[in-house]
């Protein structure tokens, strides 16, 4: 439950969201998304069982807008018709009665259950508000009690929010001066269970405890990526690799999206993985997700290891590595960072690489050192094996242990071929203090502007002389 004053926190704790929420596509304006219980008016098996999906669609030689709410396993619902609706947005109060926020032409108003009546109600709110967004801030069947739903806008520049507690009359400043062109895009839960808002064109210039970022996050454009390639939303999980600022990213019309993603990936070092229905964003290295003995393999297979006849050849790593990129210092020209192996290798040569992310000189630095030494990892050969049906929760990206003769090798699965009663797993040599490592880099040479073509400032004179 948020304080009865409405404050923010002193430091903000950004994480991805466990569940769909809103974007800022135009499509998102006529929908949204909400967790909540087994069907409407039922909480009985609590308010985080099933993602709930609202549309509003316009009926066909007519002004007039269906609202409809569906679930898995639940018939769409028909809540209400009203004409002109431009904007909603959905929450559910502790009975799993529906709350929805909706805009109607320059009405804001809200569709509730007042127990007052008791009943379903539509309630019109003071004239100024913009994009409305709602949600109830405690799920938790402990804390169900102190909940709330809260519903928050912008109106007269202002970050404001309202309460269920209060019946929705009382309005409260969360964050003045956020702009008169602000607009929310989301509000909602996040996995680290904070509230947390979304905006755009946001202009207060003092935000102490960094409240806000003007950087859009990794999670933000892997998702936008996705679902301008027409993948569902609700197919997208982005929740780890969400909280990563991007400061900015070179793409072209006929830039692929698979090809963007991986451009992203090769310096954020994520992976997509396939897991229950949805397309998951990983970052590598984190802990492995399993260790796999010799016994525990199908036929006592040992790992085929590309050792003597497919093994890398050292050799062919270079010695130095070059990342040409955008510097956020460097105008609009490529800078380079170097990685070079250290003295008394048998490495010979020089490789350059390029990306269209705009780093930092130390981050650009960092992500050629990773790159080196993932080139190094790798050439020492794949690994192969198979495991019986009991290990099928593995699946690609996954960091493992693997047993090979005596040793132990860390590795991230590549690729799962599934077979009756088992499946073929391809991996490869992985280090995890590799993603940690930090680099220091070169800065950007000073930007030097070309001299003014331009003469002066032009004068206008009226002059009282001879032609």
């Amino acid at each position: 439950m948020l304080p009865q004053d409405g404050q923010l926190s002193t430091t903000a704790a950004i994480s991805g969201f466990a569940y769909p929420v809103k974007g800022p596509l135009p499509e998102d304006k006529l929908q949204d998304w909400e967790l909540g219980g087994v069907a409407l008016n039922d909480p009985s098996q609590g308010l985080m069982v099933k993602v709930w999906h609202l549309q509003a669609t316009k009926r066909a030689g007519s002004d007039d807008v269906d609202v409809i709410v569906s679930a898995p396993g639940v018939a769409p619902t028909l809540l209400f018709t009203a004409p002109g609706i431009t904007e909603v947005a959905l929450a559910f109060d502790q009975n799993m009665n529906p709350f929805v926020a909706y805009h109607q032409g320059d009405d804001a108003k809200i569709y509730w259950y007042d127990p007052t009546i008791p009943g379903m109600t539509h309630t019109t709110l003071p004239s100024g508000i913009r994009t409305m967004r709602c949600t109830m801030d405690e799920r938790r069947s402990a804390f169900v009690a102190d909940s709330d739903i809260v519903l928050s806008y912008i109106r007269a520049g202002n970050l404001c929010v309202r309460y269920q507690r209060d019946r929705y009359q009382t309005e409260y400043v969360l964050r003045a001066g956020v702009g008169a062109n602000c607009q929310l895009v989301s509000m909602a839960r996040n996995r680290g269970n904070r509230l947390q808002w979304r905006l755009r064109n946001y202009e207060l210039t003092n935000d102490p405890g960094a409240l806000i970022s003007s950087v859009p996050f990794l999670g933000e454009i892997v998702e936008n990526v996705c679902l301008r390639a027409s993948m569902p939303r609700e197919r997208v999980d982005v929740s780890d690799i969400f909280g990563t600022p991007v400061r900015g990213l070179t793409i072209g019309n006929a830039y692929a999206a698979s090809g963007t993603l991986q451009s992203l990936s090769s310096v954020f070092f994520f992976d997509p993985n396939s897991a229950g229905g949805k397309v998951h964003f990983v970052p590598r290295g984190g802990d492995a997700k399993a260790t796999i003995l010799e016994s525990d393999m199908i036929d006592n297979g040992e790992p085929v290891e590309d050792g003597d006849s497919r093994r890398g050849d050292p050799i062919a790593i270079p010695r130095v590595l070059h990342l040409n990129y955008y510097d956020v210092a460097g105008g609009l020209n490529t800078d380079k960072q170097r990685s070079e192996r250290p003295e008394g290798t048998r490495a010979e040569g020089e490789q350059s690489l390029q990306t269209p992310v705009l780093l930092s000189a130390d981050e650009a630095a960092t992500v050629v050192a990773r790159t080196h030494g993932l080139m190094v990892e790798q050439q020492k050969g794949e690994l192969n094996f198979s495991l019986p049906d009991n290990w099928l929760r593995l699946t690609e990206s996954d960091p493992v242990f693997v047993q090979t003769g005596t040793k132990m090798v860390r590795a991230i699965i590549t690729r799962v071929e599934t077979n009756d009663g088992e499946q073929r797993y391809t991996a490869i040599r992985d280090r995890q203090s590799l993603y940690t490592t930090q680099v220091q880099g070169i800065p950007a040479a000073p930007v030097t502007r070309p001299p003014s073509s331009v003469a002066g400032p032009t004068i206008i004179e009226f002059l009282d002389i001879p032609i």
